[in-house]
């Protein structure tokens, strides 16, 4: 947010204050009065609506600076030089933020995904919601999904600069505490190719924080994904990674040198 405080001599000695959105004037109850005109008008539109600071409608104005692009711009009218002119300092929340990686991970070498944990830190009425995808966000907008009581719902694809779409994360998107929760099995639902195997080959995690108070803290310190590799199964080497004997005709022992998973295939003569 822009702020800018004017000062000139021979005004009110209480302040009185109006909001400048571009090059419109807003009076404090966030009623749109029209273009800035000439000082002198905006002088006594000042002195005629201006208002001290608490009683204006903020929210109101936020949002209106934010649908049209352009700064807000806080006007003061009093009776102090340039030099003695009010500070003016805002303090506010910042916008709900939905947050994305730059690159979808890699997960075509493994077989299937235990958990996802995710740890943070949340105060105040601060909130966060997660998404996942799981194509490669690289090549295009991915579709996001959720977890639901019935299974995975595909909420669609998200512009964060939307905020009605913003607000569907906000709406949908899953709790620490619900994506903590997804087991093993419900993570193979949503990779199913449609043929009850799970396809994996990339995966995302989009999260929404939001706070309602500069006091609020939200803050993310890991995601921890444990999967299952796929095995390869390679042929051991007698002597390196086995040995084995005879005890008589009928047993045959092997003793495993390596450590690892062994295969055993004894193919009668």
């Amino acid at each position: 947010m822009m702020i800018s405080v004017s000062g000139e001599e021979e005004k009110p000695s209480t302040p009185k204050y109006i909001v400048q959105i571009g090059t419109d004037i807003y009076l404090p109850d966030g009623t749109l009065q029209g273009a800035r005109g000439t000082d002198g008008e905006l002088k006594e539109l000042m002195e005629a609506n201006g208002a001290d600071l608490p009683v204006i409608s903020w929210d109101i104005l936020h949002e209106v600076a934010k649908t049209v692009g352009r700064p807000l711009k806080v006007l003061c009218l009093t009776n102090g030089t340039t030099n003695t002119a009010p500070t003016l300092r805002a303090i506010q929340a910042p916008y709900a933020q939905f947050i994305t990686p730059k690159a979808s991970i890699n997960i075509k070498s493994i077989s299937g995904i235990s958990s996802v944990k995710v740890t943070g830190n949340k105060t105040g009425e601060a909130d966060e919601r997660y998404v996942v995808a799981k194509t490669n966000i690289e090549t295009g907008a991915p579709d996001w999904y959720v977890k639901t009581a019935t299974g995975w719902a595909n909420i669609g694809k998200i512009d964060h600069t939307i905020s009605s779409e913003v607000n569907k994360v906000a709406q949908q998107g899953m709790t620490l505490e619900e994506l903590n929760a997804i087991t093993s099995a419900e993570w193979a639902q949503l990779f199913d190719d449609g043929n009850g195997i799970p396809k994996y080959e990339w995966i995302a995690f989009g999260y929404l924080q939001s706070q309602k108070s500069s006091t609020d803290i939200c803050e993310n310190d890991e995601l921890v994904m444990q999967v299952n590799m796929q095995g390869k199964w390679v042929k051991a080497i007698h002597g390196t990674d086995y040995n084995y004997e005879y005890d008589g005709v009928d047993k045959l022992q092997v003793h495993i040198l390596s450590d690892g998973d062994y295969k055993l295939n004894r193919v009668p003569v």
